[in-house]
């Protein structure tokens, strides 16, 4: 059977509903599932019980090419200065271009060297605030 592997060229990551440009890397984009340990004093089977509470979005990591004059590195840089929930979208290039939409902070903006030989490049991290909606 052929692999259903798809590249992920083409990946878009928006703030405020505008394709923020030079996009490199994307990772994290989901969430995990907080558990707690319930294990009771009384427990019979002397296996431990947990139970799943809060679902956390987590942190978005989206690196890129730096255009500091561009609009939208800019707008990512004005929402970690001003501390705003800001709304993002990242937009997947398969079948149908899912996307997941969520609010976050801009919790990291920065470049972190200038190498003679490199490229100028900027890490930013979106910790998310509230449900990541997949459609």
């Amino acid at each position: 059977m052929p692999t259903q592997a798809k590249s992920a060229f083409g990946t878009i990551l928006k703030i405020s509903g505008t394709a923020i440009p030079e996009l490199t890397n994307l990772t994290d984009v989901g969430g995990s599932v907080t558990v707690v340990d319930v294990t009771a004093h009384d427990g019979t089977s002397g296996y431990g019980s947990k139970i799943p509470t809060f679902i956390d979005g987590g942190t978005v990591r989206a690196t890129f090419n730096a255009v500091l004059g561009n609009a939208q590195q800019i707008a990512l840089r004005t929402a970690m200065e001003n501390r705003t929930s800001t709304p993002f979208v990242a937009q997947f290039p398969t079948v149908g271009n899912p996307t997941a939409t969520f609010s976050a902070f801009v919790t990291r903006w920065r470049i972190p060297g200038a190498p003679v030989g490199g490229a100028l490049i900027l890490e930013t991290e979106l910790t998310v605030d509230g449900a990541v909606v997949w459609a």
